[in-house]
């Protein structure tokens, strides 16, 4: 028995816990994915930085040389660096002069990104990521040569390479392969981590709206299945009490006569009231257990409307009716029984406050309005007014306003309740037309 009970809250547990266990992986794979390109940017930097620290090396092997001029150096460097991404060397003495370039460069050189001035016993190295890392500008300051000897001076040896002289900088344009190919597949990766956490997801929300579905509607075959015993019970029950009723309605008559000599009639009459009051009761209690096909007939929305203000006994009322055309295929007695039960309501919500009755009817839809100014409905029992058997007054029934939604969705209608705390309410019904004759 408890194992039973318990079913429903374990099932919505399990479906909670698949739900934000859906979003968590999700979450977890887009982040994942974000990291991952995150990391391989910086390890592109630190690869591209790695090959330029290579390439330095070699240009102070090549500068070890004699009699070479900047042109060749530049050419030969090119040549050598160029199948690994270089595009441009340029060499620059004092004061950013130019001495010599080869190769073309996509963007010009920044020369306000020269290294410190001064001496330094090592390469001093300034790198710029251009293009969202598929570029990368350098710029190298070289050690000064060490000190030559005396025979290094030689008149043989005059043509030293002015690039091994101090404060002289290689610029240099070159684009980062191997870095463009990790942020590239770390790219990919990411894109594939955000579509499969889009997918979980969309896969969470679509489970949870399907099981919220679910849980209306088993929420739904519930209440049906309730109503529908409920409309079986009320059936036979007010059968018996109407036949009972009548029966002794009989008999409180006879009794009210036969003391009308002695002019006593207090308890007949009392008899009597309840009696009525029961008999209303049983007839709530057979119309909200009706069901079955609707009987249609051509109604006139003029009649329909008198009909159901007079039936009702809750003047004064304005009567709006509007639209063409001026009839609709309905039927009389339930829609009738309807209208009349959301009139009493008014009314019984303020005796005093004015009540409009509006209809509007167009060629494939009719809208009735029951509007009142009695201050609105409070929120707690807005949310219930159409439930059966709920009801705020100590005589009440509860069935009035459930018929009255029964008689609009028998008609494949819809009817709502517009409140207005403060100021007033309104129930709407919207009812197709379909089955409207062409006058």
């Amino acid at each position: 028995m408890t194992s039973s009970i318990n079913t429903p809250a374990r099932l919505h547990l399990w479906k909670t816990a698949l739900f934000f266990t859906a979003l968590l992986t999700g979450a977890s794979l887009a982040v994942s994915g974000i990291a991952g390109w995150r990391k391989a940017a910086v390890d592109g930097e630190r690869m591209t930085r790695a090959r330029v620290l290579t390439m330095v090396a070699g240009f102070q092997k090549h500068m070890r040389g004699r009699g070479r001029t900047p042109e060749d150096l530049a050419a030969e460097l090119f040549d050598i660096y160029s199948e690994q991404g270089l595009h441009r060397i340029a060499v620059y003495g004092p004061g950013n002069h130019l001495l010599h370039s080869y190769g073309s460069a996509n963007r010009p050189f920044d020369l306000s990104m020269s290294p410190p001035d001064g001496p330094s016993p090592a390469p001093r190295m300034d790198i710029a990521f251009l293009d969202g890392g598929r570029l990368a500008h350098v710029t190298v300051e070289m050690p000064p040569p060490p000190r030559m000897g005396r025979r290094d001076r030689s008149p043989g040896r005059a043509g030293v390479s002015p690039i091994a002289l101090p404060g002289r900088l290689i610029r240099m344009e070159l684009v980062p392969h191997e870095a463009i190919e990790l942020r590239g597949r770390a790219l990919s990766m990411m894109l594939v981590n955000l579509f499969a956490a889009l997918l979980f997801g969309a896969a969470a929300v679509l489970f949870r709206h399907m099981a919220q579905k679910q849980e209306q509607l088993r929420e739904q075959l519930n209440r049906d299945r309730e109503l529908r015993t409920l409309g079986e019970m009320s059936a036979v029950l007010g059968h018996e009490i109407r036949n009972t009723i009548a029966s002794l309605k009989g008999h409180a008559q006879l009794l009210a006569e036969r003391d009308d000599a002695g002019k006593d009639t207090t308890g007949p009459r009392a008899i009597l009231s309840d009696i009525d009051y029961l008999q209303g009761l049983s007839e709530q209690i057979l119309d909200a257990a009706k069901a079955g096909s609707l009987r249609l007939e051509r109604v006139y929305l003029d009649d329909l409307a008198e009909g159901a203000v007079a039936l009702a006994g809750c003047d004064p009322v304005e009567v709006i009716v509007q639209g063409e055309p001026p009839f609709v295929m309905l039927d009389r007695r339930r829609m009738q029984q309807g209208l009349i039960n959301l009139l009493r309501n008014a009314r019984q919500a303020g005796a005093d406050s004015p009540i409009q009755l509006r209809m509007h009817s167009e060629r494939h839809r009719l809208t009735v309005e029951v509007v009142d100014q009695n201050g609105g409905i409070p929120e707690d029992v807005a949310r219930r007014v159409f439930e059966p058997f709920f009801t705020t007054r100590a005589r009440g029934t509860g069935l009035g306003l459930f018929i009255a939604r029964r008689s609009v969705e028998a008609h494949g209608g819809t009817i709502r309740l517009d409140n207005r705390p403060g100021e007033g309410a309104s129930f709407v019904i919207e009812i197709p037309c379909d089955r409207s004759e062409t006058p």
